[in-house]
């Protein structure tokens, strides 16, 4: 086992309360909202990938502040889609808020 899957699981238990269906892909795992994606998770570079969409505002707020990066797809990152590496423990409720955030902002598109 990897150094990051104590952590991945960490991260992944604390998003199962946010009440998004978790499907398993071949790079993590993604979490849907009726069948609309609000964020993948997988492993990179020692840390837990969180990956989510924001709103415009949002994302640039957040990318402003240094705590996330944009996705490495240029496609995704101009749409509002940002990636927070987590590494340690202190990070997952900023993971949680980024996902709901996500999953909220699908919400309020039905």
């Amino acid at each position: 086992m990897s150094e990051a899957d104590p952590l991945l699981e960490q991260v992944q238990e604390a998003l199962r309360h946010l009440g998004l269906a978790e499907h398993r892909t071949a790079d993590g795992w993604f979490y849907k909202d009726e069948g609309n994606i609000a964020a993948q998770v997988g492993r990179r570079r020692g840390a837990v990938s969180v990956y989510a969409k924001l709103p415009q505002a949002a994302a640039r707020a957040a990318l402003a502040s240094g705590e996330v990066q944009p996705h490495p797809l240029p496609r995704l990152a101009a749409t509002g889609w940002v990636c927070l590496l987590v590494i340690s423990g202190e990070q997952i409720p900023r993971a949680v808020e980024l996902v709901r955030t996500s999953a909220a902002t699908l919400r309020s598109k039905r």
